[in-house]
């Protein structure tokens, strides 16, 4: 499989993630907007799904001018998914910690989701540069780029620590103690607990490989969808558990369905046709520069050998040869009729100083030009 094929492939599976991942956020909206857990579940799946949009652009940009708006987007949603996660986590499985006395918890944690858009908006409008890196000076070639890469402004670089690193690794003990340890758990939420820290071991593991071994960086692609699709299943389980009742009729919820299936799915068909006739135009217009550019590199290689090979039949005649200005002097002007682009025919001795000249101006020295001394 070719590197641009793979890429294709890459690019095209993004955005097809992406338009499940909506789809599937705005039904868990839809589907019972009063929930608390499918308010916060449903808004998580939709930043993973803009992410994954976002990821497909810049996986099929080709400069940094077509990637600089997904990478932008990006850099505003996408450190924040740890944190998405761990309010999912609270709200599917422990929603007594969002509750009561600890709702600044939950206050805390919708505060740390608004810092990267918040100091994203600052960069773009102020030009402060305290989280985002100038991407016009970012080297780019193409492909997938690290948030740390580009994410270098002096707040920045503790975002992605906190949020990528930190964050992401101390998910994993409060799913280990309710998965294990805390008894006050039904049991459909401790069986959820272990399944959410296996996912959550699973993907941990994936990016960790995906780090390391640089031809399996695109593996990292399949986190976010991974996340979304489990998480948006499991607030559906929820719904079933506790018997959540849709207070929409049957007509209702099928309109509702309907346009969530395919309001998405005309957006990935909108963007995927988008990509490929934008690929088309542009293979067709580097084919036709290619082809123009051999036929001029010909059209000047058979020009410069058709010169060569005039002076070299120049420099053969008999009159040439003798030296003699009188001889010489007709047969430059002949040359020069046939060679009108010519501005000037003339012979010079091994001195530089001219022999004979196809014009009637004076003989001239030529001993001190570049193209005399070689």
């Amino acid at each position: 499989m070719s590197e641009q094929t793979l890429t294709t492939f890459w690019w095209m599976l993004a955005y097809l993630s992406g338009a499940v991942a909506l789809t599937l956020g705005l039904y868990v909206l839809a589907s019972s907007p009063r929930q608390r857990a499918n308010r916060l579940v449903g808004l998580m799946v939709l930043a993973i799904a803009v992410n994954l949009v976002m990821l497909g652009f810049v996986l099929h940009a080709k400069t940094i001018g077509q990637a600089t708006i997904p990478l932008i987007v990006g850099a505003a949603l996408g450190p924040a998914v740890n944190i998405w996660l761990t309010l999912a986590v609270f709200v599917l499985v422990k929603p007594a910690w969002l509750e009561g006395r600890m709702r600044w918890l939950e206050a805390l944690l919708f505060g740390l989701i608004l810092l990267p858009i918040a100091l994203t908006v600052i960069d773009v409008v102020f030009n402060a540069r305290l989280y985002l890196a100038d991407l016009q000076t970012v080297a780019y070639a193409g492909g997938l780029m690290d948030f740390s890469s580009y994410i270098t402004g002096p707040l920045g670089r503790v975002v992605v620590a906190i949020y990528l690193r930190v964050v992401g690794t101390l998910l994993v003990f409060p799913l280990i103690y309710l998965a294990f340890f805390d008894r006050s758990l039904p049991a459909f939420n401790r069986r959820w607990a272990r399944i959410l820290l296996l996912v959550h071991l699973l993907v941990t593991a994936m990016n960790i490989f995906g780090t390391y071994v640089p031809a399996a960086s695109a593996i990292s692609l399949l986190s976010s969808p991974i996340y979304a699709f489990v998480y948006a299943y499991a607030i559906f389980q929820k719904m079933a558990a506790e018997r959540v009742v849709q207070r929409s009729g049957l007509q209702s919820r099928l309109t509702i369905l309907a346009l969530v299936v395919t309001i998405p799915m005309l957006i990935l068909l909108s963007l995927i046709l988008a990509a490929q006739a934008q690929d088309t135009y542009e293979n067709e217009a580097l084919a036709k520069l290619e082809l123009a550019g051999d036929d001029l590199s010909q059209s000047i290689a058979d020009w410069l050998h058709s010169n060569v090979v005039a002076l070299r039949n120049l420099a053969a005649q008999p009159g040439i040869i003798s030296l003699d200005p009188d001889q010489q002097r007709p047969i430059l002007q002949a040359f020069q009729d046939n060679y009108p682009y010519t501005y000037l025919v003339s012979t010079t001795d091994v001195n530089g100083m001219n022999i004979a000249r196809n014009d009637d101006a004076a003989l001239t020295d030529y001993s001190d030009r570049s193209w005399f001394k070689g």
